[in-house]
C-alpha cells in the first residue's frame, strides 16, 4: 500500500506541469478607467485557464483511479487443498454398477493454468445381471495428475466444467457433468473445492 501511495505522488508530481498558471491580459493600476471590454478580457482568461487545469485534474485523477485499481487487484496464483466427491452410474461395462468416491489432493495455479495431483477412493458396487442375483462391493484407489486452463477472471475455460476462482482468488470450485446414452447409459457428475494453503 505505501508502494502504491508513493507512485500516486510520484504520478502526481511528474504530471504538475499539465496543470498552467492563470494570466490575465490587462493589469489595471489605481486610477486607470476600467473598459467593460478589458474587463471582459480578464474574465475570459479566467474561465479558460480554470477549465484547462480541471481537465488536466480529471486526467491526473483517472491516472490515480486506475493505480488504485490495480493495486487491488487479486493473484490468481497459488497452492490449494483440494477435496471433492465422485458419483457415477454405469451400465456400460455390462453389469450395472454404482460408483462413489472421494478424492484429495493439491493444485497449483500459474499462468493460466490449475495444475491438479488426486488421489481418488473409489467405492464400486457392481451389480449382476437381472438373472444373477449376486453383487461385488470393491474399493479402487487412483491416482490422477491434470491440468484445467482458466480465463482472465478465473472461470474454466473448458466447456465441460463449470466454477473457477472466488473474487479474491482464495479458492475454486469446479463442477463436471458427463452423460452416454448410444449404446448404454452412464451418468456421472464430480465436484471439487480449493482452498488455498499459505506459501
Amino acid at each position: 500500500m505505501f508502494k502504491n501511495l508513493l507512485l500516486a505522488v510520484s504520478i502526481l508530481s511528474a504530471s504538475s506541469t499539465a496543470l498552467s498558471e492563470t494570466t490575465t491580459p490587462n493589469v489595471f493600476s489605481f486610477g486607470d478607467v476600467i473598459v467593460a471590454a478589458s474587463m471582459n478580457e480578464n474574465f475570459d482568461a479566467v474561465t479558460t485557464g480554470v477549465n484547462a487545469n480541471e481537465t488536466a485534474l480529471e486526467a491526473l485523477m483517472a491516472r490515480v483511479d486506475a493505480l488504485e485499481l490495480n493495486s487491488g487487484s487479486v493473484s490468481l496464483e497459488g497452492n490449494y487443498r483440494v477435496t471433492g466427491l465422485e458419483f457415477m452410474l454405469d451400465s456400460c461395462g455390462g453389469a450395472p454398477q454404482i460408483n462413489h468416491a472421494t478424492i484429495t489432493g493439491t493444485a497449483s495455479s500459474s499462468g493460466g493454468v490449475i495444475s491438479f495431483t488426486n488421489s481418488t477412493d473409489r467405492f464400486v458396487l457392481r451389480n449382476g445381471h437381472l438373472d444373477n442375483n449376486t453383487s461385488e462391493l470393491s474399493v479402487e484407489v487412483l491416482n490422477d495428475v491434470f491440468e484445467l486452463a482458466i480465463d482472465s477472471a478465473g472461470a474454466f475455460t473448458n466447456p465441460a466444467i463449470t466454477g473457477g476462482m472466488s473474487e479474491d482468488g482464495s479458492s475454486f470450485t469446479l463442477t463436471s457433468n458427463s452423460q452416454e446414452n448410444e449404446d448404454c447409459q452412464s451418468y456421472s457428475v464430480t465436484q471439487m473445492i480449493g482452498v488455498r494453503v499459505s506459501q
